[in-house]
């Protein structure tokens, strides 16, 4: 007899993301549990990151959240958090599918109620959603270990921002700064924006941060975890990938973004720019600007 359901995910906020809002997983847990109230829902994140089970912290649903380290696939060590359960305690897929339960099309995003309050309040007028940071610091706005700019230089990204706030445009800064994947802080942030914008980072939740960007009106930022959310709900979005690493391996997203980071690459209203360090370096602002502007032309 069934007593209990998992509901997994692996790798980091980005592919919890997508794991949440697109593969059916966590779209059967509200049809589950209407046909059978009384099974109990575990989630698992099998994560690198420790702001992971944020994501569903307010979920009503759900019962429990169980942690577990991330391990490359085909590791002996990948699915040894499955002996903690018994035959009592099925795949949510699995069970639903036994079942003829279908998932539901779009699984809400519960927050606290101090951040459904604060979403609305800042939700009142459309706003920009900005992340620079990057798990892998390489990817972010941000001078890496030794000291390069990999990707777009946050100073073009803060002097992006300002002009934006100049023209009245509703701008947020949201993330964590801070290398997920050894789950240390490097404690910079941007520095410079204009005094009206709004800068979340390090202050809200990724569960936040993540409803803030799925209703915004365009996003910009890194090729990470929020834009997987602005493209789950077809946000436009503009965003910068450095094609070659800090080891001077040449990278694509087309190549080198797996399923979370090119589901949505083909649609007209997202656009990236992939570059060299040294092509960011001398990328104009009045270059992005025009680009960020067509991406939100592209969409209405």
């Amino acid at each position: 007899m069934t007593k209990a359901v998992y509901v997994p995910t692996g790798g980091g906020i980005g592919d919890a993301i997508y794991d949440y809002f697109v593969r059916d997983v966590w779209r059967f847990i509200a049809p589950v549990k209407a046909a059978k109230p009384e099974l109990e829902v575990i989630a698992i994140f099998l994560s690198h990151c420790s702001s992971c089970p944020e994501l569903v912290q307010f979920h009503p649903l759900v019962s429990s959240v169980f942690t577990y380290p991330w391990t490359v696939p085909g590791d002996p060590r990948e699915h040894l958090w499955k002996t903690f359960f018994g035959p009592e305690v099925k795949h949510i897929k699995s069970y639903a599918e036994q079942n003829k339960i279908q998932p539901e099309s779009n699984p809400k995003l519960y927050l606290s109620k101090a951040e459904e309050k604060q979403a609305a309040d800042i939700l009142e007028q459309p706003i920009v959603v900005v992340h620079p940071f990057a798990g892998g610091k390489h990817r972010s706005f941000l001078r890496d270990d030794d000291g390069v700019y990999y990707c777009l230089p946050e100073q073009k990204c803060v002097e992006f921002c300002n002009r934006l706030a100049a023209e009245g445009q509703r701008v947020v800064v949201v993330g964590k700064s801070e290398v997920l994947e050894f789950g240390r802080n490097y404690n910079e942030k941007l520095t410079g924006l204009d005094p009206k914008i709004i800068d979340l980072s390090d202050k809200v939740s990724v569960r936040l941060s993540t409803y803030l960007t799925r209703n915004a009106k365009a996003f910009f930022g890194t090729h990470s975890s929020m834009l997987v959310a602005a493209w789950t709900n077809d946000v436009p979005s503009l965003c910068f990938y450095p094609t070659q690493d800090k080891n001077g391996v040449i990278r694509s997203i087309e190549k080198n973004g797996g399923n979370t980071g090119t589901f949505a690459l083909g649609k007209p209203f997202h656009d990236n720019f992939q570059m060299s360090s040294d092509e960011f370096k001398n990328l104009s602002v009045d270059t992005i600007y025009e680009r960020f502007k067509h991406v939100i032309t592209k969409k209405q």
